[in-house]
């Protein structure tokens, strides 16, 4: 029973006021005295004591006003975390693709730059997001923003180096999925089973690569043969590589049969030509890493 704030047993805090809950407060001033620290909780049991004062799920902001007004926690999240994990999707799909694993040994680890070569042009509106790492592998709550992908004629990549070029771009390209069709005796329509999971693209890709000068936006018509001989040597070292063309299309890939070269039209403008076949989904965490374009090795989700 409760009369006048107090209970039957005359508690000692039976008389104190009620509890007040206040959202969206932004906006706090001290003045008028000398304050050693601020510290802020949405605990309502924590013990008030300046040897307590230690960061943790509850607490808002811990001022100690060491010659500045930080109140941050990011020594507190540097303790916590192991890394960045940097991932992007498509504006209004669900799966993210994993990028980047930035690992975070102290506060500076936190200021990084990552440039993703892998997002698809023709406008495509990404989502990109950081997930801070627990040092027990839980990923922690997402920073997001938005960004739209653009570009001119066709990139190949792989994780360290990169050809493109807008000039003189053909593309060719082929849906392979292999079936059979049977022609029953007894039935006008024929029977059509397809043989296994086999769904993918491959093509025929030619353009006239010129190494570019970002600095003075000029060509490098001189010298074009090394460069294209280094073209080349990337396209034919077997390794896998990403192929993304300014309409929006992307694809994992492997360069196969022959490629050539052609210059009749004029000794500088040399048509180089490649056969490619798709053998991933560029989409896909799993695929990219196991095709040695990124060095993140988890789950999309």
């Amino acid at each position: 029973m409760i009369f006048l704030g107090r209970s039957a047993w005359g508690g000692r805090n039976t008389g104190d006021a009620t509890f007040t809950s206040i959202n969206n407060i932004n906006k706090i001033t001290l003045k008028n005295g000398i304050y050693d620290d601020m510290y802020i909780t949405q605990s309502t049991v924590e013990t008030v004591s300046p040897l307590n004062r230690i960061w943790n799920y509850d607490s808002i902001l811990h001022a100690l006003f060491d010659g500045n007004l930080m109140a941050g926690n990011i020594e507190y999240s540097v303790s916590a975390m192991s890394s960045i994990r940097v991932k992007r999707r498509k504006k209004g799909e669900y799966n993210w693709t994993a990028l980047f694993e930035v690992n975070v040994l102290d506060a500076s680890s936190l200021s990084f730059e990552k440039f993703d070569k892998y997002a698809s042009g023709g406008d495509t509106e990404y989502e990109y997001c950081l997930v801070p790492v627990m040092s027990n592998g839980i990923e922690g709550n997402i920073n997001t923003n938005t960004v739209i992908s653009s570009f001119d004629g066709i990139f190949i990549s792989e994780k360290n180096q990169t050809f493109n070029t807008p000039l003189d771009v053909k593309i060719s390209s082929t849906r392979n999925r292999q079936s059979s069709i049977l022609n029953p005796l007894n039935g006008k329509y024929p029977v059509v089973i397809y043989n296994g999971q086999n769904n993918y693209y491959s093509g025929t890709t030619s353009g006239v690569f010129i190494e570019h000068d970002d600095d003075t936006c000029e060509w490098k018509i001189k010298g074009g043969v090394n460069y294209r001989l280094k073209l080349m040597d990337f396209l034919y070292d077997g390794n896998p590589k990403l192929f993304k063309v300014f309409d929006g299309r992307t694809f994992i890939i492997s360069i196969v049969d022959n490629g050539s070269e052609d210059n009749s039209e004029h000794p500088d403008k040399a048509v180089t030509t490649f056969q490619w076949v798709e053998i991933g989904n560029p989409n896909d965490s799993q695929d990219l890493y196991s095709n040695g374009l990124t060095d993140t090795n988890v789950e999309s989700w």
